[in-house]
C-alpha cells in the first residue's frame, strides 16, 4: 500500500478507480476491515499531475457528512436570483444614477473634441470613465467609425476616423466601490472605507459626426433614429404595461415610417438589415443583467 492509500484510509477516505466510461459504484472499506454493501456516494476527480502513483484519473470517496449533499435535492436558484436582481432598491438605482453621470459626462466630453482615430477615442473614454469617478469600463468599448459601425460589437478601435464619417461609440463604466469624503480640515477627497453596495455598470451607445458637423443626410437619418429612440423612452414605464419585446416592436415600426419617408425602400427583409440588434437589455450587475428575464415580461417599478 502506496503513503497516499495510507494516509487516505487513516482519514477513512476509501480511493476508487473509474472505468472508461466514467465512475462507477464499488464495495468501500469502513476503515476497519468491514467491507459494506455498494453505495452512491459523492466524488471528486483528481488528474495524475498531483499524484503521479495513481491511475490516470482516481475518485476519492469523502466521509459521512459531505456523502449527506449526494441525497440533497439540489434546485437552480436562477429563478430566485432573476426575481431578486430585476427590481432594484432605492440605493441600488442611487449607485446606477451615480455611474450613469459619470458615464455620461465621458460621452459629452469626448463629443466636443476632434479625433483621428479609433483607439484615441476609446482610451480616452477608459480614461473618462476612472478619472469621473468610475472603477473601470464595464466591457470592452465598441468606437467604430464610418463601415466599421456596421459590425455588430466591432471591438477591434484601431482604424483610422475620417472627418465625412460618423462615429459610434458603445461603452460604460462601473460603479465606484470606495465612497468618497471631504476630510474636515481640507477640501481634499480622501478614500475613507468600502461601500457594501457598489459595481453596477452603464451600457450607454451614441453616435456623432468626426468633424462636429452633421451632412443634410446624416442629420436626416439621426433625427429619424432620435425620433423613435425619444417615443421607446416615453413607453418606458409600468403604467404603459409594455415588454421589451413590445418596445422593440414600437421603435421597428417607428424606425420603417421615418426611413419611409426618406426614401429608403423598406420592402422584404430591409428593417432586419438596417436594425439587427435587439432594442435593449436590462442593466444592474452586469451588462446583460437577469439574464433568465424574459424580454416578454411587463415592465415594472
Amino acid at each position: 500500500m502506496s503513503k497516499y492509500e495510507k494516509e487516505n484510509q487513516s482519514l477513512r477516505m476509501t480511493i476508487h478507480s473509474t472505468s472508461s466510461s466514467g465512475p462507477r459504484t464499488q464495495r468501500w472499506n469502513n476503515g476497519m476491515g468491514q467491507d459494506q454493501e455498494p453505495r452512491r456516494h459523492w466524488t471528486y476527480s483528481m488528474q495524475t499531475s498531483l499524484l503521479p502513483h495513481l491511475p490516470k484519473q482516481t475518485i476519492i470517496k469523502l466521509p459521512r457528512p459531505l456523502r449527506i449533499l449526494d441525497r440533497a435535492t439540489v434546485k437552480p436558484l436562477r429563478s430566485l436570483m432573476n426575481d431578486l436582481r430585476n427590481i432594484k432598491s432605492d440605493a441600488e438605482i442611487d449607485n446606477m444614477r451615480l455611474a450613469g453621470k459619470a458615464s455620461g459626462r465621458a460621452f459629452t466630453s469626448a463629443m466636443r473634441q476632434s479625433w483621428t482615430l479609433e483607439k484615441d477615442l476609446t482610451a480616452y473614454l477608459e480614461y473618462k470613465f476612472k478619472r469621473n469617478g468610475c472603477d473601470t469600463s464595464a466591457y470592452v468599448p465598441v468606437v467604430a467609425g464610418g463601415k466599421n459601425a456596421s459590425q455588430i460589437h466591432y471591438v477591434r478601435n484601431d482604424d483610422v476616423l475620417l472627418d465625412n464619417d460618423l462615429v459610434l461609440a458603445d461603452a460604460g463604466g462601473v460603479s465606484l466601490s470606495f465612497s468618497l469624503f471631504p476630510t474636515q480640515k481640507s477640501k481634499s477627497l480622501t478614500f475613507l472605507r468600502k461601500q457594501e453596495y457598489g459595481n453596477y455598470i452603464t451600457d450607454i451607445t451614441r453616435s456623432w459626426p468626426i468633424s462636429g458637423t452633421f451632412s443634410p443626410p446624416q442629420k436626416d437619418l439621426y433625427n429619424a433614429i432620435l425620433a423613435t429612440q425619444r417615443t421607446c423612452i416615453s413607453l418606458c414605464r409600468a403604467s404603459s404595461c409594455n415588454s421589451l419585446d413590445k418596445l422593440h416592436q414600437i421603435a421597428e415600426n417607428t424606425l420603417r415610417d421615418s426611413l419611409k419617408d426618406l426614401g429608403f425602400d423598406m420592402s422584404g427583409n430591409a428593417l432586419e438589415t438596417l436594425f439587427p440588434h435587439h432594442l435593449g437589455h436590462y442593466i444592474g450587475l452586469d451588462v446583460h443583467d437577469t439574464p433568465g428575464q424574459s424580454r416578454k415580461a411587463p415592465l415594472e417599478a
